[in-house]
């Protein structure tokens, strides 16, 4: 499969119904698997690739960070994580309404990730 990142505008190739999107990764929130289907989040709108995670683990730069089993998330864009003792953590990002949830797995390593930006 053909990965179609711009490293010189830093911008992925996405589609929201039949139109092709050239997306600046900087506006990307968090990316998923879902049934089998890769959807990019943006602050508002929620894009689909052809790119699996793992694609996108390996061309987006180091501030993007596996959360789950099939999400990864722009730390850069994290404003809080609500860690509750009986659930999952919860992550929600700057300027957005979305949320999505942090593995325990990937938890700590979310928190390192975090803190080596500030």
């Amino acid at each position: 499969m053909e990965i179609h990142l711009n490293p010189k505008h830093q911008s992925v190739e996405v589609f929201l119904e039949k139109e092709i999107f050239f997306l600046n990764i900087r506006d990307i929130l968090f990316i998923e698997i879902n049934n089998r289907k890769t959807y990019v989040h943006t602050n508002d709108k929620v894009y689909k690739s052809h790119l699996l995670l793992r694609d996108f683990k390996e061309i987006l730069p180091d501030y993007f960070q596996q959360i789950g089993k099939s999400q990864i998330a722009n730390s850069l864009e994290i404003s809080a994580i609500n860690k509750s003792f009986s659930s999952t953590p919860k992550i929600s990002f700057r300027h957005s309404s979305k949320t999505t949830w942090v593995s325990r797995k990937y938890y700590k390593e979310l928190l390192m990730k975090k803190r080596s930006l500030l």
